[in-house]
């Protein structure tokens, strides 16, 4: 969705997703751009280590339990992720959308062990709901009038999307040298990302977008079934076989809307969770 609520203000870079309707429910994914995929094919090796020093950091701050120190010298896993699903709702609109989370804060407050992963899953989700979370950011440090500008034009916002829709109240951001080297910590609260790029972005307008962009997305999938199945069948969509739309932004263009997409061709909902949708609702 950030990338969605960004669109009012991107000047670079495009985006391409799908959207699935499937027993009633409509479901979004993102997938790169030609342009994207080149552009990583082409990364210069700086580049790599661009990315690579995120993940670095993310290492030095965290550890493994609230009252272990960071291990540093572990191998490196730049895939390892742990995400949380969070439930909204933007006007008429219900969303149930994954977000990745860097870390649970432990130094305002203390913080018990996390129970077995193999546990209870409610109690897994009782202990995650108490915990304040907290995001972590890498940036080279900020000398020239430029530097600020894009820093409070392009990465304020984003950071805010991104934490805001994950519930995250802090950003600790490690500003870094050439080399690599973070030399500063600062923190940022995400409420005050908005007041110190005011004259850059507004949260309503990227939050106005994605309401708009959503309602557009069932505008047309509803097209699309008048058009394939008769207006009778928008009465009973939970009876519909899949139904899916290629929705592709670039700057400076509309969005532009396509039925090319063949799902069997590149599979967004697993079989396993197609076959098996009416078992996972009702069976709890």
């Amino acid at each position: 969705m950030t990338c969605i609520a960004s669109t009012p203000y991107e000047r670079k870079e495009g985006w391409r997703l799908f959207a699935i309707l499937f027993k009633g429910n409509i479901y979004l994914c993102a997938r790169e751009t030609e342009e994207k995929q080149k552009k990583k094919q082409n990364f210069t090796e700086q580049e790599q280590k661009f990315t690579s020093w995120g993940y670095k950091f993310e290492q030095y701050i965290l550890s493994e339990s609230p009252h272990a120190e960071p291990n540093p010298n572990i191998p490196l896993d730049e895939n390892k992720e742990f995400s949380l699903i969070f439930k909204t709702h933007l006007n008429k609109h219900d969303i149930i959308y994954g977000a990745e989370m860097d870390g649970i804060r432990c130094d305002k407050t203390n913080v018990e062990s996390p129970p077995d992963i193999n546990g209870e899953k409610d109690v897994i989700i009782n202990y995650l709901s108490k915990q304040e979370f907290i995001e972590l950011k890498t940036n080279r440090h900020i000398e020239f009038p430029h530097q600020e500008r894009n820093f409070r034009f392009f990465k304020t916002k984003r950071w805010w999307l991104q934490s805001f829709l994950a519930g995250v109240n802090t950003i600790l951001c490690g500003f870094r040298n050439d080399e690599g080297i973070v030399e500063e910590l600062k923190v940022f609260e995400v409420n005050d990302l908005p007041k110190m790029s005011q004259r850059f972005w507004n949260p309503n307008v990227c939050f106005n977008f994605l309401e708009n962009f959503l309602t557009y997305v069932k505008e047309c999938l509803t097209r699309e079934i008048r058009h394939k199945y008769g207006e009778r069948a928008l009465h009973k969509i939970h009876a519909l076989p899949l139904i899916s739309l290629h929705f592709e932004w670039n700057p400076g263009s509309p969005v532009r809307v396509t039925d090319n997409y063949v799902h069997e061709d590149d599979p967004i909902l697993p079989s396993w969770f197609t076959e098996n949708f009416m078992t996972f609702r009702y069976d709890e």
